[in-house]
């Protein structure tokens, strides 16, 4: 995998504007076994809004369709076509947790949120991940700390 993007997101709340987190996009290289991107979003300590948790089907509509909006309308019985994960950075105490969230379904819909219309995909579902299985998601990448 190759990191094609790092840059710090800025989006809407529930309620209010002000929420930021990091992405990182890393794309496949020809010849390495898969054609799925990983997205890592990474909760940001000073971020006073919204968790990246709560939006967390909102922000992977809004990021998937700013680098590979083609990807949205993947058919039902289709694989998850990027790989989304949360990252949440050690601080105030807490350990460091990666968690992968599969949409289901992977759909683009939209819905009121905070009074704003708004696109989405489906119920995000977590699964725990450690630092060294994203890595292996990464290939020889590694997330940034």
């Amino acid at each position: 995998m190759r990191k094609t993007h790092d840059y710090l997101h800025r989006y809407r709340g529930i309620w209010r504007d002000g929420g930021i987190c990091r992405i990182e996009v890393y794309e496949p290289a020809p010849g390495e076994g898969t054609d799925r991107p990983v997205i890592v979003c990474s909760e940001m300590q000073e971020n006073t809004n919204t968790s990246v948790t709560n939006l967390a089907e909102i922000l992977a509509a809004e990021v998937v369709a700013r680098h590979f909006p083609w990807l949205l309308v993947a058919s039902d019985g289709d694989e998850q076509p990027v790989v989304w994960v949360e990252h949440y950075p050690a601080e105030r105490g807490l350990r460091e947790a990666f968690d992968r969230v599969a949409f289901s379904p992977w759909r683009i819909t939209t819905r009121c949120e905070g009074g704003v219309t708004r696109r989405c995909l489906g119920t995000p579902h977590w699964c725990r991940l450690t630092r060294e299985e994203v890595n292996a998601l990464l290939g020889r990448a590694s997330v940034s700390r």
